[in-house]
């Protein structure tokens, strides 16, 4: 750091000091007016001309001047700044008064500008005056009132009285000043059924009250909603809005009705207990604990009636819980109450008549009784097996206690023994696989009016014998695989089940006698696999057949088989063959037309592509003769036996599998002599003078010799 700036720094360090020491003589107060929210930039005051500096120093001490904010340790400072030869003081940023001076009726921003007079003689700046600005901050209305929530719910019972007053938060206005803070408050809608009460305190906030103006009614309505609009003084006005969503909650003020003021029924004495002889209904105009409500009976109600009878207190059902007789009581009268779950409960009455109906109050009575085997009865039992003894019993007389009993249930049938006495019998073959259990139903009833019945219900379990073989899901099983693969090459997988059950219905694989030793299968799984190597050119219709067991495990075992047929599929194994090693054919000369000299003939074994062949000639091919690829046929041009009477040359047999094989043969085509030839005279030749004392006429054979005559 140059000396300079020690300098200045000391200056700053030592300013508040050494102005209090020369504030009678070197310090000046000035105060500004500084509306909020203006720009960047905007002109506050000129220090010098306000402060009346400018007119106490020439216009040459004027110009060594300078003017300097002092910001060390004052925040408010940093929000301005000065030119420092004009003196001119300007915002730095725009102001939010309600940031600076948060909820403040004035606001104050007070800095210190430092004034520096240049010294003639060393031409350093010396502190000349401090100058204390206090700028006020004057509020502008940039901010609408505010409500903590824009929406509350409040809740009032129904039974409050007319005046009733529910408090809830002002708003809030962090503008200042009379006109800019909240002024007035508006409830929409207004003179109805809620007013609004607004109560300003000492401190200049306020406290806002809905006040029940009339009488208020859930079961009319229970639900409004109200707005209030706070506005502020300010230009332009400015407002603030809280919706107020106000349940009504009920009062227990209606007592609960039953739908008609008497009840009658009537009910037969021989009512099972539980039995529903009555619902009592009723309404409660009330909501929540106050609309709840429960039966019961009246407290004057005599024992008879509560030894017999009950309420349920819920749902409102009277029903039985004792026997009734109707010889004993004919007609039961009493009171029942309905009382709602209020704080302070109510209640009506309601009148109940029950009049008891004489009828064959007694039903049969059913007894059944099982062998020692008890309910567990094989499939294999014959028709009429006796399966249980049942006997009957009704305590009424006359045709009240006379029964007729019937049985429902398939497969078995009912035989009367005697009067009330019965067997159970068999009717019917049972079957485990169709039907494991039966549910047999006895139903006896009395010729009483009305009848009486009574039902007992029994399971007859069917004990499971081994009267099933195993079934196969198909009725015969293809596989296929490539001739010549090594053994143990898996073919296929039986499958068979079985209807019995246990042991009787475990199946397990074995192999017919008729696969030998070919093949192998899994006891448990039916995988079947090969046990030899196999050549399709062995079998005939390159198909192998055998048969697979399928047996249970039951006593007696009981065994089903199946066909298995294996097709081996060809592969190129054998190379076609010619039916000749030498094929020998003859040929006459001189013939037109392609002559056909011969058919070579040959044969393949495989099957398929692989056993499809073709004829060819070996290198070098005979120029003369032409063989046809497909049939074999060999055909020839024009033959000339003096110019040769032998042709030799080779063929070969290929076949068109991948990759292709083939054979050759030799052919040998002899050319036969034909009369096309005249006699020749071999002496005297031409120009030779002989003395002819005899004449031969010879002829050439096919061999060149010569016979002459």
């Amino acid at each position: 750091m140059t000396s300079s700036g020690v300098r200045q720094l000391f200056l700053l360090l030592a300013l508040d000091v050494y102005h209090s020491f020369t504030a009678a003589q070197e310090s000046t107060s000035l105060s500004y007016s500084f509306r909020e929210e203006q720009m960047e930039g905007t002109f506050v005051g000129n220090v010098a001309r306000d402060s009346l500096l400018y007119g106490n120093v020439t216009q040459e001490e004027f110009s060594h001047m300078r003017f300097q904010i002092l910001t060390q340790g004052n925040q408010h400072a940093l929000l301005f700044k000065i030119n420092e030869t004009s003196s001119s003081l300007y915002s730095k940023q725009v102001l939010d008064r309600e940031i600076l001076c948060p909820y403040q009726k004035v606001c104050f921003l007070n800095f210190n500008v430092a004034v520096y007079k240049r010294d003639s003689k060393n031409g350093l700046l010396d502190l000349y005056k401090i100058i204390q600005i206090n700028v006020s901050i004057e509020d502008t209305n940039d901010n609408s009132p505010v409500f903590p929530n824009s929406e509350i719910a409040l809740t009032v019972e129904e039974a409050v009285s007319v005046g009733y007053i529910l408090y809830t938060s002002a708003a809030d206005d962090k503008d200042t000043g009379f006109n800019n803070s909240v002024q007035t408050y508006e409830l929409v809608p207004g003179n109805q059924m809620f007013g609004l009460d607004v109560t300003k305190n000492l401190d200049g906030s306020s406290d806002l009250g809905l006040i029940v103006n009339y009488k208020l009614d859930r079961e009319t309505r229970d639900f409004y909603q109200l707005k209030i609009f706070a506005r502020d003084g300010g230009f332009p006005q400015r407002t603030g809005t809280l919706t107020v969503n106000m349940s009504i909650t009920d009062f227990n003020d209606n007592r609960p009705l039953f739908s008609q003021p008497t009840y009658q029924t009537s009910v037969p004495e021989s009512a099972s207990l539980k039995t529903p002889i009555l619902a009592l209904g009723a309404s409660d105009a009330d909501i929540g604990q106050n609309g709840k409500f429960s039966y019961r009976f009246n407290s004057r109600v005599l024992s008879k009636v509560t030894e017999v009878f009950a309420v349920n207190e819920t749902t409102g059902e009277i029903y039985v819980i004792a026997g009734l007789d109707y010889e004993e009581e004919k007609q039961y009268q009493f009171l029942v109450e309905v009382v709602d779950h209020g704080r302070i409960p109510l209640s009506s009455s309601a009148m109940v008549t029950v009049d008891v109906v004489d009828i064959n109050d007694n039903a049969p009575q059913i007894n059944t009784n099982f062998p020692p085997g008890g309910t567990l009865i094989s499939e294999s039992a014959e028709v009429g097996r006796y399966i249980a003894t049942v006997s009957v019993s009704d305590k009424d007389l006359g045709s009240n206690g006379k029964v007729l009993c019937q049985i429902l249930g398939d497969h078995f049938k009912l035989e009367e023994l005697y009067t009330n006495m019965y067997k159970i019998v068999i009717s019917s073959k049972l079957d485990y696989e169709a039907k494991k259990a039966h549910n047999i139903t006895l139903t006896c009833q009395d010729q009483g009016i009305p009848q009486q019945q009574n039902t007992t219900s029994f399971t007859i379990y069917v004990k499971d014998e081994n009267d099933n073989s195993p079934v196969f899901k198909t009725n015969m099983y293809r596989a296929t695989i490539l001739e010549n693969l090594e053994t143990f090459q898996e073919i296929v997988q039986i499958s068979a089940t079985d209807k019995d059950s246990g042991d009787n219905g475990k199946v397990s694989y074995s192999l017919h006698n008729d696969a030998g030793d070919n093949f192998i299968i899994d006891n448990e799984t039916g995988v079947v696999k090969t046990n030899a190597v196999f050549d399709r050119e062995a079998f005939v219709d390159s198909e192998v057949r055998f048969h697979v067991n399928a047996t249970d495990d039951g006593i007696p075992q009981q065994m089903s088989s199946i066909l298995v047929v294996l097709t081996l599929e060809d592969i190129n194994d054998h190379p076609p063959t010619f039916k000749k090693s030498i094929f020998i054919f003859n040929a006459l000369e001189g013939q037109e037309n392609e002559p056909t000299v011969g058919t070579v003939t040959a044969e393949d074994l495989d099957a398929g592509s692989n056993g499809q062949f073709t004829f060819s000639f070996r290198f070098p091919a005979p120029n003369v003769f032409y063989l046809d690829p497909n049939t074999g046929v060999i055909k020839c041009s024009k033959l000339d036996r003096e110019v040769q009477s032998q042709y030799n040359f080779t063929i070969q047999v290929t076949d068109k599998g991948n990759p292709p094989l083939l054979s050759t043969a030799a052919v040998t085509v002899n050319v036969f002599d034909d009369n096309d030839n005249p006699p020749i005279i071999h002496m005297p030749k031409y120009q030779q003078r002989y003395v002819l004392r005899s004449l031969h006429c010879c002829s050439r054979n096919s061999h060149h010799d010569y016979k002459c005559n």
